[in-house]
């Protein structure tokens, strides 16, 4: 999925820089693609994500 909405926006010197991929993830959070959405998710201490399928409409 990170494909799709851009891995090259969070790579800095090959390694993925955090802030960055944070940033993506909140400009991406709830939109479709292929299937799935990100969805901000509850943590102690931390922001979480996670990946969720999603029924797409016919």
């Amino acid at each position: 999925m990170l494909t799709q909405v851009g891995t090259s926006d969070v790579m800095e010197r090959g390694v993925v820089n955090p802030s960055k991929l944070d940033w993506l993830l909140k400009k991406h959070a709830n939109r479709t693609v292929n299937g799935f959405q990100f969805q901000k998710s509850k943590a102690v201490g931390r922001i979480a994500w996670r990946v969720v399928a999603v029924k797409t409409p016919p």
